[in-house]
């Protein structure tokens, strides 16, 4: 089970960050990608979001990529490596359980509720929506 489709994604690090010069970009199964250079992108402190136009569709897997500058450190330093993670949408709000797609060698993703937000950690990137 995945969140409900999101019309943002959040991230955090273990230090501020700003927006880099970097691409980004969702993919679906199917094959639809959404560039998120043209996308609303901010940082506050280590905690940074990708706004959306519109939301994802709903029950679909989708593979967000984003180079290791799309998101830099406050001294402009890049990431030490590009972010790739998997996550599916669901028809209403997570739970417990954990998402079965996996992140290559990084783990897996784990989705639950938490107050008014699905929150799912991947590895080294949380990514939230508020319901």
């Amino acid at each position: 089970m995945g969140c409900i489709p999101p019309r943002q994604l959040q991230f955090r690090f273990s230090v501020p960050m700003k927006r880099g010069t970097g691409s980004g970009s969702i993919m679906s199964r199917e094959g639809f990608t959404i560039s998120l250079d043209g996308m609303d992108a901010s940082c506050i402190q280590s905690e940074c979001t990708i706004r959306f136009h519109s939301a994802l569709s709903t029950s679909m897997y989708y593979e967000v990529t984003l180079d290791a500058s799309f998101f830099v450190s406050e001294y402009g330093l890049p990431l030490a490596q590009a972010i790739h993670l998997v996550f599916g949408t669901g028809t209403h709000s997570c739970n417990s359980r954990f998402m079965m797609d996996g992140l290559g060698d990084d783990g897996l993703c784990q989705c639950f509720s938490s107050d008014d937000s699905c929150m799912c950690h991947c590895g080294t990137a949380d990514v939230s929506r508020v319901l």
